[in-house]
């Protein structure tokens, strides 16, 4: 996406483990520095007496859903700005962002609730 002229470029996934749903984005805050978040994690029903689940899984998805059409829209802005310019746009954030180097991976402790 950056190669491509994506400002603010952020990817999504999804991680299913058992009944457990788990929502991930991935976010370039600044050069070579990637940021994993968890987003959300779920539990899917597996009978009837459970349904009660269904609107967390429901508003989790929808929410999911808007956050990657906000990124798509990105995606077909560059892509047609490129298309009327015949060139691309210029990568924001730069494509000296990338790395193809070893990770190093850092974890921030969560702030403590008083």
């Amino acid at each position: 996406m950056i190669i491509n002229g994506v400002s603010k470029p952020e990817i999504y996934g999804i991680h299913c483990e058992g009944e457990n749903v788990y929502t991930y984005t991935m976010s370039l805050p600044s050069p070579k520095l990637y940021r994993l978040t968890n987003a959300s994690s779920i539990k899917l029903f597996k009978s009837l007496d459970q349904i009660s689940l269904l609107p967390s899984v429901i508003t989790n998805l929808l929410c999911l859903k808007n956050v990657v059409l906000k990124t798509a829209t990105k995606v077909e802005t560059a892509s047609l700005s490129s298309y009327s310019n015949l060139k691309r746009p210029a990568p924001n954030p730069p494509v000296d962002c990338l790395s193809s180097e070893k990770a190093i991976l850092s974890c921030v402790p969560k702030k403590q609730k008083k």
